[in-house]
């Protein structure tokens, strides 16, 4: 599953909630990606696109990654590597909804 958040002045707050995927691979690495225009996010899953979010706190800033386990007492490993940010493409944001 997955889910997008913001953190604000009052803590977390949940811009998509949580979505089970079958296209996330358990044990294996994952390819995530995000692409932004304005107030509009497409959210993809192993080059598969996944969800669609509107939010227009998010139109500049800064870039991150959080991680967290949904309930203490859980372990977890978390290995990231080849961070990106590009800039955007030429083509409306529409047009990459499949």
């Amino acid at each position: 599953r997955y889910y997008a958040s913001i953190h604000g002045p009052e803590g977390w707050e949940t811009l998509l909630d949580w979505t089970p995927s079958g296209d996330i691979l358990l044990h294996q690495a994952n390819h995530l990606g995000v692409i932004a225009e304005g107030d509009r996010f497409l959210l993809f899953i192993n080059q598969k696109y996944q969800s669609f979010f509107r939010d227009d706190r998010l139109m500049s800033g800064q870039a991150g990654l959080a991680i967290g386990l949904s309930a203490a007492g859980k372990e977890a490993n978390w290995k990231f590597d080849n961070f990106e940010i590009r800039a955007p493409q030429s083509e409306p944001i529409e047009a990459r909804i499949p």
